[in-house]
């Protein structure tokens, strides 16, 4: 009973009606190919119900005819077939994805802003830094965090995991205290801002990656993500000004 329902959940996720469902499993069962009043007394439903579901299972490729004398008969295909569909399917997905990425990623005249609230919208900011950038992309960060601990326990588990196996270079601005916890990288790039100067211990952390600045305010649990071509060129600019300063 387990596996027949597991079979109908992904049957759904493929767009099966359950009347092709109940069909396709019932001459899969079966295995011998039948007419429509024989799967409409097996199934217990009414034939037009069974004319269409055959129709849309033919239409698949999931099913098959065959006549005897002048009735048609009806089988279901192999379960392979299955797979050529999905992998269709996974085909179609990927090129839409790519198009709607396309988009996504077109230059827009006003920023987009997304604000968001507690531990999980920390967690999102870093996952969407290692989402969004390529294998070998640069990203900056000022970070004035007093609980290094504290920022850590947002990261995604697999963050640096990932990060690493993209070879995403770094470049940081820290207070004393953060670079003092931090162990040597060989993709981090790290100036410190001078104690005679400030504390720096706001606890803001400030990433800039693609065309994406994010401002996450720690003692807050608060989030901001603003996304523009020229709004993220500027602060890198600013960045490395600074950066090349300290």
């Amino acid at each position: 009973m387990e596996k027949i329902q597991k079979i109908k959940t992904l049957f759904k996720k493929l767009g099966l009606t359950g009347s092709e469902t109940d069909v396709y499993i019932y001459l899969l069962e079966r295995g011998v190919s039948m007419s429509i009043m024989d799967i409409a007394k097996g199934l217990a439903v009414y034939r037009p119900i069974i004319y269409k579901a055959i129709s849309l299972l033919l239409e698949k490729g999931l099913a098959s005819t065959a006549l005897k004398g002048k009735r048609k008969r009806y089988a279901a295909e192999s379960p392979e077939k299955l797979r050529n569909m999905i992998n269709g399917i996974t085909i179609d997905v990927e090129e839409t994805i790519s198009d709607l990425e396309e988009i996504y990623k077109s230059p827009r005249e006003k920023p987009l802003v997304k604000f968001l609230e507690g531990k999980n919208g920390i967690t999102y900011v870093f996952s969407d830094i290692i989402d969004s950038l390529k294998r070998g992309d640069v990203f900056y960060r000022y970070s004035s965090s007093k609980d290094l601990e504290r920022t850590n326990s947002y990261l995604p588990k697999d963050y640096r995991k990932k990060r690493d196996n993209k070879n995403l270079e770094r470049y940081a601005i820290n207070s004393q205290y953060v670079e003092s916890k931090k162990k040597p990288s060989l993709y981090r790039n790290t100036k410190i801002v001078p104690l005679e100067f400030d504390l720096f211990d706001q606890n803001i952390v400030q990433l800039i990656y693609g065309n994406k600045v994010a401002i996450i305010d720690i003692n807050t649990e608060t989030s901001f993500i603003i996304e523009n071509d020229k709004f993220a060129d500027f602060q890198k600019k600013i960045f490395r000004l600074l950066y090349s300063k300290l």
